[in-house]
């Protein structure tokens, strides 16, 4: 009988090893013009999802009074400086990150070495391995969908961050 138990949660924590993260829409940011971020708000870095600023998509990471969040954004065009202007078409809240884990924008992929393939629509969690040039400690993943304009669930066996 134990070991019926011991195969039963063997089973279940390999099911859950690559699940991917739940998101927690935030639509009071959905359609948000940026910047200026709302009071409070600070930007903590972020990146485009192709080459085109206006029409194109960039992934930022903000946070506002404390809380920290990913915005989905579609380029609008510049305004009178120069500066690209942008408009939310998706806000995720960040789970509390755990000690240790960065954030990775921009950085994900699959493979690894010379079969290494890039991913910018991925934003992971995961823990830096010292002296690695492939981190492959995936803790939680999102996808920045273009096509839906949304944050999506993105399983968290594969992903790679290259640094």
């Amino acid at each position: 009988m134990r070991r019926f138990f011991v195969v039963i949660a063997a089973l279940v924590l390999a099911g859950c090893a690559g699940r991917a993260s739940e998101i927690e829409p935030v639509p009071e940011y959905r359609g948000l013009r940026h910047p200026p971020l709302p009071d409070g708000g600070e930007s903590l870095g972020g990146h485009l999802l192709g080459v085109d600023v206006v029409g194109g998509h960039a992934v930022e990471l903000v946070r506002i009074d404390g809380q920290e969040y990913l915005l989905l954004s579609r380029g609008l065009g510049q305004d009178s400086t120069g500066m690209p202007e942008w408009e939310a078409l998706d806000a995720v809240e960040l789970p509390p990150r755990a000690t240790g884990m960065e954030i990775s924008l921009g950085t994900c992929g699959r493979g690894s070495g010379p079969a290494w393939t890039a991913d910018p629509e991925v934003v992971a969690y995961v823990r830096p391995e010292l002296n690695k040039e492939f981190w492959s400690g995936v803790a939680v993943a999102w996808r920045a969908s273009r096509t839906t304009g949304r944050f999506e669930p993105e399983p968290v066996r594969g992903p790679v961050v290259h640094q």
